[in-house]
């Protein structure tokens, strides 16, 4: 109950200041670890001694085991949101110099455009 409770909090906390616009590389993890095991969470990695005090050797080893599975899921997960967030970037990047493309020719245009112009006034 304890420990469900202080996962809780730290959870809304952690909810709180997850709605500004910039997020750090310890928040995508603590957002990818949130859906895995949250006892692995930044904030509550501190209070792991507390909430396991009392667990005997056995239980200490599954936990780690479990932990140690937590964090091969984690890499699965983060690689794949690495790859969709490249290719994201690659369309993006790709969008962008046209777009730059598209106003340097409209540019390039007008300045003809406006030379034409001028010679057709002299």
């Amino acid at each position: 109950m304890l420990k469900t409770a202080i996962i809780r909090e730290r959870m809304k906390k952690q909810t709180k200041q997850s709605k500004g616009i910039q997020w750090t590389m310890e928040d995508i993890y603590n957002l990818l670890m949130y859906d895995i095991e949250p006892e692995l969470m930044t904030d509550q990695i501190a209070d792991l001694d507390v909430l396991y005090f009392d667990e005997s050797e056995d239980e200490h080893k599954d936990r780690m085991a479990r932990y140690k599975e937590a964090f091969e899921e984690f890499f699965e997960k983060f690689e794949k949101l690495m790859s969709v967030w490249k290719g994201e970037l690659g369309a993006l990047k790709k969008e962008m110099f046209a777009a730059l493309q598209a106003k340097i020719n409209k540019g390039e245009s007008n300045d003809i455009s406006n030379i034409e112009d001028s010679i057709q006034s002299a």
